[in-house]
């Protein structure tokens, strides 16, 4: 058994680990926590997606310049046997530059860890093939339209209620129309969850929260957080993503079967804050409780059919009934009243003296409260007249210092409001524009200190000024930018500067010589 799992585990991160990372785009599937989660981590199909069941998901995805991208999936889902599932789906994913469509199977199984089933391995797939149509008209002069399969294996370890998954997206790219293989990007996906059951209005329930990071090619590490509070009518779910940013939803069960949901999610980063917030919407339809052999079904039969051992009406009756007690002769009833009145008094006694001690005790902290005060006024006041006479030497000495400080702070504001006036004179002089030399000013500009800005483009697409700040810090430098709302353009800059002659001197030794292209100076006064 061991072996099989240690060789299954190479099998699956074998694949994953055998070629390079580039592209693909995901479904942006980061906030399913129960409803179509296979998208998340193929395991979940045995247990989270509730097998034997049929679900459909739909995601309208905020976006700038480039498209509005949405999702749409649906997925049956089938157990195939007590630690197997299944399923089938189709979906379409619209990025702005491509449109994908196609289908998803799915399989996982499990292997139990011990003899109780609460601890198990689990390893799953998800094999797609989808037409990859391209719909940005600008892109046409590289890109064709193509017909894709991929393979994406993961893997999760369940010890009780605490969950650990591996996923590989993009593990295996077949490009059918070129008929080889794509080195494509790879997506590695990790997530961790435990779910606290809680009594909720009277019925079983769970809280999980589950925390999750994807790894992007050539982009920032994706992490985020999940909190689900499942109720059998109802749940309520919140989360956090940090490119994507927080989300909310809620759903019902209705007729113990049927599922129906929504959740939106609002950007707060800069950018994604004033685009419009991301709707989903989850729906699900349960056909009942598998049954893979006729003697689980007997046994789920008779589970319900027995009587519960001790709850006959027979055995309650018999509960009732009790032996008579023996009766006590008249002088063993007075020897036992006489032994419990001498018990009564001995504890009274005992009561009388612990009530003493108690009163003595009192007194004696009361005098020794007291004593303990007048002492201390006695310290308080000798310690108040010994701070009264440091406090008027340390007034006496301050002011002699107070004025020597003073006359020094006069000289000191003289000595800078003369540095002040040269230096804006000089400034005045070095402000003024060099022959042919490119530089803009401008009063005010929103968000923006003031300074003189060390600028290397000037981007009207959002897509181009992406592309150029990624390559600039794959170069090693940390560029910045800001967007102006007049002329609708992003500024990509190197550096802020507080004078001109700074910000000259970078430009003219090509920013220290680790940038080759054209360099200017845009001021906001």
């Amino acid at each position: 058994m061991y072996k099989f799992i240690f060789k299954a585990v190479l099998f699956f991160f074998s694949i994953g680990l055998s070629a390079q990372t580039i592209l693909l785009d995901d479904l942006r599937q980061h906030n399913l926590s129960n409803i179509n989660s296979s998208l998340l981590n193929p395991t979940f199909s045995l247990d989270r997606n509730n097998p034997r069941s049929l679900s459909v998901w739909t995601r309208w995805q905020w976006q700038a310049p480039d498209g509005d991208p949405t999702t749409l999936f649906f997925n049956y889902t089938q157990g195939l046997g007590p630690q197997a599932a299944g399923g089938i789906g189709f979906f379409q994913n619209n990025t702005g530059a491509f449109q994908l469509t196609g289908g998803i199977l799915n399989f996982s199984f499990a292997i139990p860890l011990d003899e109780t089933g609460q601890s198990n391995l689990f390893f799953g797939s998800n094999v797609s093939f989808f037409q990859q149509k391209v719909v940005d008209n600008t892109l046409t002069d590289t890109l064709e339209d193509s017909f894709v399969g991929q393979f994406a294996p993961g893997i999760r370890v369940q010890v009780g209620s605490f969950n650990l998954g591996f996923t590989v997206e993009n593990a295996l790219n077949f490009d059918f129309s070129d008929s080889q293989r794509e080195e494509t990007g790879r997506v590695f996906g990790s997530l961790m969850s435990y779910d606290f059951p809680i009594t909720l209005f009277g019925a079983d329930s769970y809280l999980r929260p589950q925390a999750y990071v994807r790894s992007f090619p050539e982009a920032d590490l994706q992490y985020g957080l999940v909190s689900l509070l499942q109720h059998p009518k109802f749940w309520v779910q919140g989360g956090y993503n940090n490119f994507y940013g927080i989300s909310g939803g809620a759903g019902v069960t209705l007729f113990q079967n049927f599922s129906i949901g929504g959740l939106v999610e609002f950007g707060i980063d800069d950018v994604a804050s004033e685009a419009d917030p991301t709707f989903e919407l989850v729906a699900t339809y349960h056909f009942g409780k598998q049954q893979f052999s006729p003697q689980e079904a007997q046994n789920e039969t008779d589970l319900e059919e027995e009587p519960e051992e001790g709850n006959t009406e027979e055995q309650l009756e018999e509960e009732k009934l009790s032996p008579e007690e023996p009766k006590l002769s008249r002088r063993e009833q007075r020897r036992l009243e006489r032994e419990q009145r001498e018990e009564a008094k001995r504890l009274a006694e005992v009561a009388r003296d612990s009530i003493q001690r108690a009163q003595e005790a009192k007194r004696w902290e009361e005098w020794n409260k007291a004593t303990n005060d007048s002492l201390a006024r006695v310290e308080e006041a000798k310690q108040l007249a010994e701070a009264e006479k440091l406090e008027q030497l340390r007034q006496t000495k301050e002011d002699s210092i107070r004025k020597v400080r003073q006359e020094e702070i006069r000289k000191e504001i003289e000595k800078a409001k003369q540095d002040s006036i040269a230096r804006v004179e000089a400034q005045q002089l070095e402000e003024k524009p060099e022959p042919n030399e490119r530089y803009q000013e401008v009063s005010s500009a929103e968000g923006l200190e003031p300074g003189y800005y060390l600028i290397a483009n000037v981007f009207g697409t959002q897509r181009y000024f992406e592309n150029f700040m990624v390559t600039l810090r794959n170069r090693g430098l940390e560029p910045k930018s800001f967007y102006r709302s007049v002329n609708k353009f992003n500024y990509v800059y190197l550096e802020r500067y507080s004078t001109l002659g700074e910000a000259r001197a970078a430009r003219n030794s090509n920013f220290g010589g680790r940038y080759s292209g054209e360099l200017w100076v845009f001021r906001v006064k």
